[in-house]
């Protein structure tokens, strides 16, 4: 069977690998830059889906949501 890689996918893989340079680049003695590196690293971050930027709501919180709408939708008709 052949294996294809998608040109989304290297550049996707480009990317993924000079954050990564720019990140490590930016910790070093010889080119500290702190402001670079931590968004290097925040994008990578993001990528990996470690930060939420809004927080998810488990059921019971959806549930009591949509409870909560509908009790003030009645008590405004």
């Amino acid at each position: 069977m052949k294996k294809t890689t998608s040109k989304k996918q290297i550049e996707k893989e480009y990317v993924l690998e000079r954050l990564i340079e720019v990140a490590e680049k930016c910790l070093s003695d010889e080119y500290f830059n702190p402001s670079a590196a931590n968004r290097a690293l925040e994008l990578l971050g993001k990528h990996l889906s470690m930060f939420k930027d809004k927080p998810e709501l488990t059921n019971a919180e959806n549930i009591a949501e949509e409870l909560r709408l509908r009790l003030e939708k009645f008590n405004n008709e």
